[in-house]
């Protein structure tokens, strides 16, 4: 499906890191500064004021994406959430039995089996919720199935990350999290939704400057 057009609807993609650089470690902090400035992005825009309905709008990637997730999961009736996914969510009916994880992750994205990002968008998916769960110490892929089942529509039919990116840039409004310092990091997934969109309503939150403990 495409962003909603509707005037009485208003349309904030949440876009972001999802962790890809070894070299800029996220940590809880990172997320919960993220979580906390996507809350008062929204009252300080006053989205959730008057007859107008807002439709928050991600791609389903760790970290800055999932944001949203977390936030609809505290709150399913605040907002209407669309995840524009690169590829569908897979039910592997198999738990892990790593002492070293957190949680038994019963989904995955579908993983074909080849390493080309590309073609299998999947693999490096999964490979950054695991980073992702690793430290948070929560199944992420299964929290997203969680926010399916209160309300969540999950749109898989972008066939991989451009596509999902396109469909994303489309917003009304944009919210970026990332360690660039004035945008998006060139080069980067990020940096390619916030170009595509024609959006004059663009807020780019820089994690560089992030105080961490964990």
């Amino acid at each position: 499906m495409s962003i909603p057009r509707d005037s009485n609807i208003v349309t904030l993609a949440v876009i972001g890191t999802a962790g890809r650089d070894p070299n800029k470690q996220l940590t809880k902090d990172h997320f919960k500064y993220m979580c906390d400035t996507f809350d008062e992005f929204i009252e300080s825009h006053h989205l959730l004021e008057g007859d107008k309905q807002l439709v928050v709008v991600s791609g389903g990637s760790a970290w800055a994406d999932h944001v949203v997730v977390d936030r609809f999961l505290n709150d399913p009736n605040r907002f209407k959430l669309i995840l524009y996914l690169p590829c569908p969510i897979v039910d592997t009916e198999i738990d892990d039995d790593d002492d070293d994880v957190c949680y038994k992750r019963r989904y995955q994205y579908l993983d074909t089996g080849s390493i080309d990002w590309y073609k299998n968008p999947g693999r490096i998916s999964n490979m950054y919720h695991d980073q992702f769960e690793s430290i948070m110490c929560v199944d992420p892929i299964g929290q997203i199935i969680q926010a399916k089942e209160k309300g969540a529509i999950l749109d898989t039919s972008s066939n991989g990350f451009h596509n999902r990116n396109t469909k994303i840039s489309k917003s009304d409004l944009i919210v970026a999290f990332t360690f660039g310092e004035d945008q998006p990091e060139i080069g980067t997934g990020t940096h390619e939704t916030w170009k595509q969109s024609l959006s004059k309503k663009k807020y780019h939150y820089s994690l560089s400057k992030i105080t961490t403990r964990s």
